[in-house]
């Protein structure tokens, strides 16, 4: 059978394929070179793109320059570029390894060609090819950095900006779905490695690789597409620190985040919390329903950080445990029916987390002793420009006056100034009044001033004083036991979920004293949805239970108990007006004015009147308050246990002071707080640093305490003696009272707890080690909802005779 190049050649035609050839690879030439000067961006691009074309590029040249070699080498040797001889393997070996030219055989003719594609190899694999790669590497590197890689996520968590509470609802993240299983993904307009360096440096290792940060705008569909949202866990949109209208763009970043997740039509629901800056625009967004919602796929969850710390600080449900709330209560005092107090609430400084403080006030001091002509509540405002926030106040809340027991007062003062100071005074001299102080400067370190510098009387009667600070340090641990510091921007505040659950409940217990009971299967199917199907109105009537419960001497175990539920038929009248006040001063937040034909868009309301002129189809719904709070209690079942409390408050501490002390050789009696307390022979007459008295027998005295230096030769039947405590043996736990209350003690009587006092139970070394490992739940108690027993410190005293241990000095 004949070759091809003998067919050709034997009908003629071989000089004219290889004319088409060369004249083929000359046009292929030509238009390689045009393509060069005439394509220069799109040739940059893709050199500069990714490594894929750029190693097609280079294959292209490769393969261009070896053919070429073949062929001319083949045309100078036989004048036929089809000839078949070896210059193909040799022209690949000259090509990969320079080297192997002086050891093949060319002819003279072939050599310039083989020199030319010796050089050729050389420059290429040795230096183009070279540089592909280590361009490619260094543009990975360099995408990484500066927050433009693609990457695949599952299960993650989405921030979008950067924002100083970013980090807390980072770590938060991790303590809930642990370190090796999610992923965190932020999406910023800031410097990535700015925001990567302040990530590593506050956050642990083992987190801080699982944290990827990337740059690019919200605004872009196709920046929201490479955080691959519809594969989300959780969606967190804060915007970025210190932005203009950052509250619109952030709702249209929800609304770009909502379309990716429906077109992906998932299964799941995702919850996408989006923050709002403005307490004006976070009032409209408690409003906005978007259509996305209906489907399923994700629910649109506004929240404001002001808001929160103000729930944080004033709706606690640990008091309904018989435990202290991590900061007081507007009623640190209760407030009955028959009382004749009502609290004062003075917020120094005007701006975003004052207003967000006396909404709180607003919302929660209605009381059963209200009467015509006097308040639940007095608001006073001091600042220095204070009329001119006055009107942006009452334009912010225009049916404030509607509320017959709130009293409004703006103050133009400083607070410095000693007419002001002698306001506060003659305010906590009123016992009448429960003077609450909080400290809103436009900066930290000017609020903390602000606070150590008030009249000492506010220190000396433990009146509760709130400073805002924007992060936690140690000198916080040196001021007044009256001093709460809040506003901590670096802190995380959870998205409680049994509260939202507790706020379904509730919605569920009013559809059925309205008569609309809703099935199982529909509440189940709410259920689901719980951290965003809930209405405001029922998170914010949820909010207000424990102050209700306060007021009216109910506990949480009497509601718990259906055999022994309380009956406050007696009530039923004061509980529905107060529930009305309640419910007037929420709609006011929302913005409601009276209106007589009501009509919710324009927020026009026809029952924000006063109780007694309600009909009686209106009365009756307040009067389904009592069974509501109930039942809505009862639908959380065990649930109720896990409500937020806090253990926290309880710290370990250690006593350092001496103490003088003398052993009884008769019967005697110690003036203590807890009342006379009778010694026997034997046992240990104390006093502390203040002369303070106390009885201890003597087993327990000796293993507590020991002689101090210098004391041994002398006797301590004939006088006292100085002692120095044991530290393991004198360990206590103690927290800050923020409440007003009696603690019931050994021999049967209540001693009474004022606000700033601590409160003490002792513990052993053993129960404190398991404490601090995380083996026990609590060190102090076996039962954590009992809080009888202990004894009560004054706070001067405390501070001289204890401090604070840690893990590491156990």
């Amino acid at each position: 059978m004949m070759s091809l190049t003998n067919v050709l050649s034997t009908i003629d035609l071989m000089r004219y394929v290889n004319v088409i050839i060369m004249v083929a690879f000359t046009v292929l030439l030509v238009w390689l070179i045009w393509l060069y000067i005439r394509k220069k961006k799109q040739i940059d691009r893709m050199l500069s793109g990714a490594i894929m074309p750029q190693l097609v590029g280079i294959t292209m040249i490769i393969v261009v320059i070896w053919l070429a070699a073949i062929g001319l080498a083949n045309w100078v040797e036989t004048g036929n570029i089809l000839a078949h001889n070896d210059n193909a393997l040799r022209a690949i070996y000259n090509f990969l390894d320079a080297g192997t030219f002086q050891n093949s055989n060319y002819s003279i003719k072939s050599e310039p060609i083989a020199i030319v594609l010796s050089l050729s190899g050389l420059v290429i694999l040795g230096g183009i090819f070279i540089a592909v790669v280590t361009n490619y590497y260094d543009q990975r590197v360099q995408r990484y950095k500066q927050g433009y890689g693609n990457y695949s996520f599952n299960n993650q968590l989405i921030i979008v900006g950067y924002h100083p509470m970013t980090l807390g609802y980072v770590t938060d993240f991790f303590e809930e779905q642990g370190t090796n299983k999610c992923d965190v993904i932020i999406l910023t307009e800031q410097s990535v490695e700015d925001v990567s360096r302040e990530l590593k440096s506050n956050l642990p290792k083992e987190q801080e690789k699982h944290v990827y940060v990337m740059q690019g705008s919200r605004d872009s569909v196709e920046e929201i597409q490479r955080t691959q949202p519809w594969s989300a866990c959780k969606i967190i949109i804060l915007g970025e620190d210190g932005e203009d209208s950052g509250d619109a763009r952030n709702v249209d970043c929800f609304e770009l985040i909502s379309n990716e997740v429906v077109d992906r039509k998932i299964t799941t629901t995702i919850p996408c919390y989006v923050h709002f800056n403005e307490l004006s625009t976070f009032q409209m967004a408690k409003d906005y329903n978007p259509k996305v919602k209906e489907r399923g796929m994700i629910n649109f969850i506004p929240f404001n950080f002001y808001e929160r710390w103000a729930r944080h600080i004033f709706v606690n449900f640990a008091s309904l445990f018989g435990k202290q709330p991590a900061y007081p209560q507007f009623d640190y005092e209760r407030i009955h029916q028959n009382s004749d107090k009502h609290v004062h609430f003075v917020l120094v400084g005007f701006n975003r987390m004052s207003v967000a403080l006396a909404s709180q006030a607003i919302h929660h001091c209605h009381f059963p002793n209200y009467q015509k002509g006097k308040k639940n509540l007095k608001l006073t405002f001091i600042d220095k420009n204070c009329r001119d926030h006055e009107l942006y106040f009452l334009n912010l809340f225009p049916g404030i006056n509607a509320l017959e027991d709130i009293e409004l007062e703006f103050l133009d003062a400083d607070i410095y100034a000693q007419s002001t100071k002698d306001k506060l005074v003659a305010w906590s001299a009123n016992d009448d009044k429960l003077l609450y102080l909080a400290i809103c400067m436009k900066h930290a370190d000017t609020s903390l001033s602000v606070a150590l510098k008030l009249p000492r009387e506010i220190y000396q009667k433990g009146i509760p004083v709130l400073v805002r600070q924007y992060k936690r340090h140690v000198l916080h641990d040196q001021v007044y036991p009256s001093i709460f510091f809040f506003g901590m921007i670096d802190e995380n505040l959870r998205f409680d979920k049994v509260h939202n659950r507790l706020a379904l409940e509730a919605h569920f217990a009013y559809q059925k004293s309205v008569g609309n009971e809703m099935s199982e299967e529909d509440k189940n199917e709410e259920r689901a949805y719980a951290e965003s199907s809930f209405s405001w109105a029922s998170a914010y009537l949820v909010d207000n239970y424990p102050y209700i419960l306060r007021s009216f001497d109910v506990g949480l175990d009497e509601v718990r108990n259906v055999a022994e539920q309380p009956n406050l038929s007696d009530d039923r009248k004061v509980m529905a007006n107060l529930e009305h006040r309640r419910w007037m001063a929420e709609r006011v937040l929302f913005g409601f004015v009276y209106g007589a034909d009501r009509n919710d868009a324009l927020k026009i309301h026809n029952c924000m009147m006063p109780f007694e002129k309600l009909s009686k189809s209106e009365t009756d719904k307040d009067n389904t308050i009592n069974q509501q709070i109930m039942d809505s209690l009862n639908g959380l079942g065990e649930d109720v246990n896990y409500l937020p409390t806090d253990e926290s408050c309880w710290k370990l501490y250690m006593k350092t002071a001496s103490v003088k002390a003398k052993q009884l050789t008769e019967n005697d009696v110690a003036n203590s707080l807890e009342g006379n307390v009778a010694g026997l022979t034997g046992d240990y007459f104390c006093k502390g640093i203040k002369d303070e008295e106390w009885i201890v027998p003597a087993e327990k005295f000796l293993r507590k305490y020991k002689l101090s230096k210098g004391q041994e030769d002398k006797d301590a039947t004939l006088e006292f003696l100085k002692y120095e405590p044991v530290p393991e043996e004198t360990m206590v736990y103690a927290q800050v009272s923020t409440i007003k209350t009696n603690i019931p003690i050994e021999n049967g009587n209540d001693l009474e707890m004022k606000v700033g006092d601590y409160h003490l139970k002792a513990v052993s070394r053993s129960k404190a080690v398991k404490y601090q490992r995380g083996e026990a739940t609590t060190g102090y108690l076996d039962d954590p909802n009992n809080i009888e027993g202990g004894w009560v410190v004054a706070p001067d005293i405390f501070n001289k005779s204890y401090c604070p241990i840690s893990k590491n000095k156990i």
